[in-house]
């Protein structure tokens, strides 16, 4: 499953955002997958929650939006910085 690996990059890079920007709390995470692409929407969905454990990322709502080719993108974050 490699969902898991890139479901952990993912919040890696989230994490490195938040930190740089100074960001409290990530209401949700938007990605952009393909049905080309190799990952399966629903185990990357499935494995998100267990790379995002004990993280800044814990509560964060993960949105997939299907794509029409071979794309894999972390698109947006929506952040509350209060």
């Amino acid at each position: 499953m490699h969902e898991l690996s890139l479901a952990l990059d993912l919040v890696e890079r989230a994490l490195i955002i938040a930190q740089r920007e100074k960001v409290q709390q990530v209401r949700g995470i938007n990605v952009l997958i393909g049905p080309d692409s190799g990952v399966d929407p629903e185990a990357f969905a499935f494995a998100f929650p267990e790379a995002a454990h004990d993280t800044l990322l814990a509560k964060t709502e993960l949105r997939i939006q299907r794509g029409t080719g071979r794309e894999f993108q972390f698109q947006s974050m929506v952040v509350e910085d209060v």
